[in-house]
């Protein structure tokens, strides 16, 4: 936020915009990202964003993560319910930004922050998916636990701040639905996690118990298609899934990229059990009044 603030004395230009540095663009971006700020209602553009050069599973995982936003961030522009402009290569008109004040702190998610505020004041922003933008995503499990808690502790201190925007009928989807399943996906995502945590403790004492009874049975096991689950939860899992991976492939051919890749699997696997972590970490965070650092 400090580094923006202090761009705009050196520079008169009725478009800004900022650029990671572990991030660049391709070369057409610019020109896709400016042509949508001829519509003068238009005050802030979004581009695509996608994991570059990536090595080793969790960056793997992101790459497919990442496409899936694509998808996701189109979407909720079309429905004027974006609630993030993201660091790498998001751009702004000069006057609104003059007009609604400078960048923020923002509990160290100042993207996020800013893009509440220009929701506050009903102000436009669009998505140029045809403006690709390439990160490096974090390369271990440390790295990435530390970049998603502060995401996520960030999300939930600015909602906090931006409070009135719930359930606000003003704020169209963004106030109605939006933010509010964006909250309640957390906490189910932490309860779920914690639900399996404690039926895979209890499985295990039941196992060791039976064991300790009548030792290992007998019979070897076996495979019957017939007992296979049938149940509601099963199911919506299953139906879940797939939808992943439908609205995952449309983003990736938003972002130029083949619609089906080996990284997506690996996503459908892996994410589920590495999310929740880095969300009890936060919401730790959030409730106790701690700190999350950039680095």
């Amino acid at each position: 936020h400090s580094a923006m603030n202090a761009a705009l004395a050196y520079t008169r230009a009725e478009i800004v915009g900022c650029l990671d540095a572990d991030s660049f663009v391709e070369p057409d971006a610019l020109r896709r990202i400016a042509a949508r700020f001829d519509n003068e209602s238009v005050a802030a553009v979004t581009p695509s964003i996608k994991v570059h050069d990536a090595r080793g599973i969790v960056q793997i995982l992101q790459k497919a993560e990442y496409g899936l936003a694509v998808f996701v961030r189109n979407t909720f522009a079309r429905m004027d319910a974006l609630f993030i402009t993201p660091g790498p290569f998001s751009f702004f008109r000069r006057s609104v930004i003059d007009e609604i004040g400078p960048w923020r702190e923002a509990h160290h998610t100042e993207d996020l922050e800013i893009c509440l505020r220009l929701q506050q004041h009903h102000k436009k922003i669009v998505n140029e998916p045809r403006a690709i933008v390439h990160t490096t995503a974090p390369r271990t499990l440390s790295q990435l636990y530390q970049q998603r808690v502060r995401w996520t502790y960030g999300f939930l201190r600015n909602a906090a701040d931006y409070s009135f925007l719930f359930l606000n009928p003003r704020y169209g989807v963004l106030g109605m639905f939006i933010l509010p399943m964006s909250v309640v996906s957390l906490l189910s995502a932490v309860f779920l996690f914690g639900a399996l945590v404690w039926n895979t403790f209890a499985f295990i004492v039941q196992e060791a118990v039976r064991f300790s009874t009548v030792g290992f049975a007998s019979s070897a096991p076996h495979f019957d298609v017939f007992y296979l689950p049938t149940n509601a939860m099963v199911t919506t899992t299953l139906v879940l899934l797939v939808l992943t991976l439908a609205l995952m492939s449309i983003g990736k051919r938003l972002g130029r990229d083949a619609p089906l890749s080996l990284d997506m699997p690996i996503y459908i696997a892996l994410y589920g059990f590495i999310t929740p972590v880095w969300l009890v970490g936060a919401l730790y965070k959030a409730l106790m009044g701690g700190r999350v650092r950039w680095r």
